[in-house]
């Protein structure tokens, strides 16, 4: 169960009331399931490294272990972040690399954050993937092994964000502010939040440089 609303909920320095992620972020700020810089900034359009993917999901979800924690080399024990990456390869939101690797500090892509959410929720889609992504330009990015649980993650709403969207540029860095409307979307599927209503401005989706790491 997701914690209560809280009053008055945070607000954060560089989120204005018409951005367009701020419905979204709100609604988790005020469930603390979201924390800005010391500064009270956000920094929505800042990318998000895998330790911070990793932190942020554990943060809002909390299901059962289906695997055993893995062992990284370059995540010590030490690492500020690595019980919230334990947790995240545990619920199968995560996985390391071929190379025995899970590369905290290298940023996220939207595939990413994607893949994350449609596995470690075990999303599941019936369509053939070539007749659900032959509508986006960009399919041709989307490696083999990623297009059933990206159609999954579609299905489930999950970009419904921007429905009218004909590329999902998979390979692009996820910005913060994404990352959260993809988790908001993902809770709205579980029937852990209800749906809000879609943004009435354009989303931005310039980048800043990467900055230091959240609480």
């Amino acid at each position: 169960m997701l914690p209560p609303l809280s009053a008055p909920a945070p607000r954060f320095t560089d989120v204005s009331l018409d951005h367009w992620i701020y419905p979204q972020l709100t609604d988790l700020a005020a469930r603390q399931l979201v924390a800005g810089f010391p500064d009270g900034s956000f920094r929505p359009a800042a990318t998000m490294t895998r330790a911070e993917l990793a932190t942020q999901l554990v943060r809002v979800f909390d299901l059962v272990n289906h695997v055993p924690a893995s062992q990284y080399p370059d995540v010590p024990p030490s690492h500020w972040a690595g019980d919230s990456i334990s947790r995240a390869l545990q619920m199968r939101f995560l996985t390391g690399f071929p190379d025995q690797t899970f590369r905290p500090d290298q940023n996220a892509t939207r595939l990413e954050v994607i893949m994350a959410l449609a596995n470690g929720l075990s999303l599941r889609s019936s369509r053939p993937p070539q007749t659900a992504l032959q509508v986006y330009q960009d399919a041709q990015q989307i490696p083999d092994w990623a297009k059933v649980p990206l159609v999954a993650a579609l299905d489930a709403g999950l970009m419904a964000i921007d429905p009218e969207a004909t590329k999902l540029d998979p390979q692009r860095l996820a910005s913060r502010a994404e990352v959260i409307a993809l988790v908001h979307q993902a809770l709205v599927y579980t029937g852990s939040l209800r749906a809000l209503p879609p943004p009435s401005t354009t989303r931005s989706v310039s980048a800043e440089p990467p900055a230091s790491r959240a609480n």
